[in-house]
This record gives C-alpha cells, sequence and structure tokens, in this order.
C-alpha cells in the first residue's frame, strides 16, 4: 500500500488548503490507499494526488469524469467494485477461452467498458449509465486512435508507391485487433476502407448489454473532424447499428 500525505498548501480546490495531522485512507479500485487530510476531499486535491500514482490512461481520464458525476467516495466505491469484477475475469467470465490472440486483446480492450457500463446502471440507471459510459469510452478512443493512427497528413499519403500503400494498410490495419479491415482507397484525397468484421457488437451481446456496442464508434466521429484537424469523417453505416459493414472515409479538407 502506497503512503502519501497531503499537506501542502496549495489552493487545488480554489480556496486554501490547510494541513492537519487527522488523516484518513481511501482505497482506489481496491489497489492501493491515499491517506489524505480528513476534510479535504475535494476533487482538486484528491486528483493532484491520484495522478501521482501510476493509473494506465483509461483510469486517467475516467477519474475526473467519475468523481464529476458520483462524488470522490461514489468513484472510489465503484473503483474498487470495477477491479474487484475484473480480478474474478468479468464480464467475460464462463465465456470459451479465446479463439485467436486479436479476440483477446479485444476481450482486453473493451471487458473494463462493460464492468463499468454495468456498475453504474444499477447505481445510476441505465440512461446515465450510458452517458457517463460513452463520455469516458469517447475519450479513451481518442487517446488510442492518437496513439495508433495519429495524424494523417496529405503529403506523405501522396507520396505513398504501390509498394508502401501495401505497409501503411498493413501497418494500420493490425493496429485494429477488433476488426477486419478491407481497404478502398490510400491516397491524398481520401483514406476509404471497410470495416467487414468487428467483435465488439458481438462481444456486447454475449456480455448482455447490446446497447453499448454503438458507444464505441462514436470515438471515431469525434477523434476525425474534431480532435484530428483538417479531415472529416464520412461513415454512413456500422455495423454496431444493424449495417453489414462499417464504411469508413476520411476525407482531407479542400485545399
Amino acid at each position: 500500500m502506497f503512503r502519501h500525505y497531503l499537506l501542502s498548501r496549495i489552493p487545488l480546490c480554489g480556496t486554501v488548503a490547510r494541513p492537519t495531522v487527522k488523516r484518513t485512507t481511501l482505497n482506489v479500485g481496491g489497489a492501493f490507499g491515499i491517506p489524505v487530510a480528513s476534510g479535504s476531499l475535494c476533487p482538486g486535491r484528491f486528483m493532484f494526488s491520484l495522478l501521482r500514482y501510476r493509473l494506465d490512461i483509461n483510469e486517467r481520464i475516467g477519474a475526473p469524469i467519475l468523481i464529476r458525476e458520483l462524488g470522490i467516495l461514489g468513484a472510489l466505491s465503484l473503483g474498487r467494485r470495477i477491479r474487484r469484477r475484473q480480478k474474478a475475469g468479468e464480464p467475460f467470465a464462463g465465456f470459451p477461452e479465446p479463439a485467436t490472440g486479436q479476440d483477446r486483446l479485444s476481450r482486453e480492450q473493451i471487458g473494463p467498458a462493460i464492468v463499468l457500463y454495468t456498475e453504474l446502471r444499477e447505481r445510476v440507471g441505465q440512461a446515465r449509465a450510458l452517458q457517463i459510459t460513452e463520455e469516458i469510452v469517447i475519450e479513451a478512443a481518442c487517446a488510442f486512435l492518437h496513439q495508433t493512427i495519429g495524424s494523417l497528413k496529405r503529403a506523405e499519403l501522396e507520396a505513398l508507391t504501390p509498394e508502401s500503400v501495401a505497409e501503411f494498410s498493413r501497418e494500420k490495419a493490425s493496429k485494429f485487433f477488433n476488426a477486419t479491415v478491407e481497404w478502398q482507397q490510400i491516397n491524398g484525397e481520401a483514406v476509404h476502407f471497410h470495416v467487414v468484421h468487428c467483435r465488439f457488437p458481438p462481444l456486447c451481446a454475449e456480455a448482455g448489454v447490446p446497447e453499448l456496442a454503438p458507444v464505441f464508434c462514436k470515438g471515431d466521429a469525434r477523434f476525425f473532424g474534431t480532435v484530428e484537424p483538417d479531415v472529416e469523417l464520412v461513415r454512413p453505416t456500422t455495423i454496431a447499428t444493424g449495417g453489414v459493414l462499417c464504411d469508413f472515409t476520411v476525407r482531407f479538407a479542400e485545399r
């Protein structure tokens, strides 16, 4: 268990933080404890302490949203419950073993969001649980896409040779282990491809949360054209909303 005493006078909450010798230990997600000064459980102070520890990117994204929506103690309680369920193998406990490495990675990627949603649903109802989960998933998807896809540069795509186009398509497709991709167009005008199979909708259905599947599509729309400038995403159909494929076209803005 990590030990850290918040005795700083930095006004992280908009008011002067007063040191005190009375402390209480908070268990974050059941993984470690953070002793904090009694009476100082404000979001700014808590997040300052929390981010000193080794949270993964999804936890760093989700923590402030959950604190805002549930309060600090509610978020901590939820975190402990999620960690406990994940250690027990949920949400896929009792499922057959993954058939491929891609199946395993897909479960690892989507599993925490399913557990989060089902725990939120018990606490705040389905509508609000979907809203909170969607916000976290979208932010996490943008971070994932930024890391795996990065910026699409028109000049670099225009300079691709047939051989380098093939390498580009293999390298990008390998990052999406949940999807089977068929490339249609890669050049300086657009990147067009079809996702003909996605593991997320059937996993959501098998876990009893089919309504969650479309949430994972919304990060793409947020990233392209909003987080990623000068491009727009045209995607008239998705598998998660009943289409036979996900038809992606990422277009560059007019010169």
